[in-house]
């Protein structure tokens, strides 16, 4: 009978157990690298449901009413057509107007065009 040396033996887990280790961390690195891509889509993903709700909203033209009853401003007038809202206020005071634009800027909505002389605003407001 031929007798294994026992040497060989350990030799063998050795290699066995360096090759396991190798690919562990390979494998490992391929995790974190999958992981960091799903949280990257993950977060693209919540941003694009928050700007959809936010672009999608509806009811822009009840929350300019709401916005110039707050300012106290009677004179607005609101038109919708497909998606596009138009916001058209004459005769404001300055003091009226700036109020107005800051309260219109801070919110997040898709303006495509404004227009603003000494006492008239013009606000074009789109939704996707």
């Amino acid at each position: 009978m031929n007798k294994t040396n026992p040497l060989y033996i350990l030799l063998l887990f050795i290699v066995l157990f360096i090759v396991s280790i190798i690919k562990y961390n390979q494998n490992n690195t391929k995790l974190q690298e999958i992981t960091l891509q799903y949280n990257q889509a993950n977060q693209l993903a919540k941003q694009y449901n928050e700007n959809n709700k936010i672009w999608n909203n509806k009811n822009i033209s009840s929350d300019i009413k709401k916005l110039a009853k707050s300012l106290n401003i009677s004179t607005i007038q609101i038109t919708t057509k497909n998606k596009i809202t138009t916001i058209r206020i004459s005769s404001l005071s300055t003091y009226l107007i700036n109020k107005f634009i800051n309260k219109l800027l801070n919110k997040k909505w898709n303006i495509n065009k404004l227009k603003i002389t000494n006492n008239f605003i013009m606000v074009q407001i789109s939704r996707l």
